[in-house]
This record gives structure tokens, C-alpha cells and sequence, in this order.
């Protein structure tokens, strides 16, 4: 199943796109207009893929993806459209989107490419910022005090994904020497619990012993 966000303006359109695409087990949230588009996405929305009409009542398709790409660079992308010509495709691509499908289109076909893309995207765990929320693949969520938000937000945004103490102890404003390692220890520790006791699942959070912490799952900032 894949988190979905429909941006089409023709009701019947979306109406018909929704239908096929819920039987196929996805989960969809639709947008008539470039702002009921960004405001889903900027209020922290998690989707796997983007399915997007480039004409819109308020602006251009390619506007909403370059609201998108802001928050996301993984999120798989898909115009929907009726302008065919060359140029059109190669600005929908060039401004970030994964494919091009031209209406009318095969449902199968598009059903295909979001499965095609979402072998890219594949499951993730998500850190909203401005919620300060950790969030599952699966939907699970915690909400996060400062420290723990402070951790996540580095992991999200780290490329191997591993904190060191002294960079998240000074990431918070305090003291990396006079810090008492055994409240970080404590907080960590904390932090377990509360998921562990919510969704009765351990959180894939790994602590590298006089080092750090990692996390073993793909994780970004939404």
C-alpha cells in the first residue's frame, strides 16, 4: 500500500482515479488546487508519490513540485496531463518529476508506474519537523520533546545516519564537556520505552556505545 496525494482539479477525474487506485490497496488524499496542494504538504502530509496535473486553477503543476521538492527529494512523482508536446515533457522531468503520462492514460499503466516507483522510494520513517513527530512506515507515530526532536531532526539529515553525542548535546545549545552523559543515556533510554509501550514494536535506534546513536532504517525529514 502506498500513501498517495492526488492533485487534479476535474472532480470526475478525481473521483475516478481515487476509486481505481483505494481498490488497489493505496491510500488517497486529494488537492483540487495548487493551495489545498501545498497546504496538505506543509502540513506535514506523509506520501510515497505525488500524482499531479500540470494546469491547475491557481498556478502549474510545477509549481506544486517545487513546493514538494522542498520538503522532500524522495517523494516519486507523476505528471498528469493533456500537453504533449516535447517541451512539456522535458520541463515536467527537468523540474523533478519521475514520469509523464498523457490523458487519456491506462489505469493499469499508471498502477504499474506507482509500483515501479515506490521499489525506488520504499519504506522510510519520517520525522516531521514542525510537528516535532517521528513516524513509521506503517503509520505509527510518537510525538517528541526537544532532545529527542534534536536527535531525529540530525539523523533525518545526516548521510550515514549516525549522531555522534558530542554533535546532538551541542545541537541543543549545551556544553559538550560539562554535559552529564548519563541524562543523555536516560533520555534514550526513555524514548524506547514510550514506543515500545505505544506500538508494542522496538524502535529501530541504535546506540554505538561511547560514540553515538543510528538508526537502522531509512529516515528522513518531512
Amino acid at each position: 500500500m502506498a500513501r498517495l496525494l492526488l492533485l487534479e482539479d476535474d472532480r470526475d477525474l478525481q473521483e475516478e482515479l481515487s476509486e481505481f487506485l483505494t481498490r488497489r490497496d493505496h491510500s488517497v488524499q486529494i488537492a483540487g488546487s495548487l493551495k489545498e496542494f501545498s497546504n496538505h504538504i506543509k502540513n506535514g502530509l506523509n506520501i510515497d508519490v505525488a500524482l499531479i496535473d500540470v494546469m491547475l486553477p491557481d498556478g502549474s503543476g510545477y509549481e506544486a513540485v517545487q513546493v514538494l521538492r522542498e520538503i522532500s527529494e524522495r517523494t516519486g512523482i507523476i505528471f498528469l496531463t493533456a500537453k504533449a508536446a516535447l517541451q512539456d515533457r522535458l520541463t515536467g522531468l527537468e523540474t523533478g518529476g519521475d514520469h509523464y503520462l498523457l490523458k487519456p492514460f491506462n489505469l493499469d499503466e499508471l498502477s504499474a508506474i506507482i509500483d515501479a516507483l515506490l521499489r525506488r522510494v520504499g519504506p522510510y520513517w519520517g520525522f516531521v519537523a514542525h510537528l516535532k513527530q517521528l513516524r513509521s512506515p506503517n503509520g505509527e507515530s510518537l510525538n517528541l520533546n526537544t532532545l529527542e526532536s534534536s536527535l531525529f531532526e540530525l539523523l533525518a539529515t545526516t548521510p550515514e545516519a549516525m549522531v555522534h553525542r558530542a554533535t546532538l548535546i551541542e545541537s541543543m545549545g549545551h556544553d559538550w564537556v560539562e554535559f552529564d552523559l548519563r541524562r543523555l543515556d536516560t533520555a534514550i533510554s526513555r524514548l524506547r520505552s514510550k514506543w515500545k509501550e505505544k506500538h508494542g514494536m522496538p524502535l529501530p535506534l541504535r546506540t554505538h556505545h561511547g560514540v553515538g546513536y543510528g538508526f537502522d532504517c531509512p529516515i528522513r525529514k518531512i
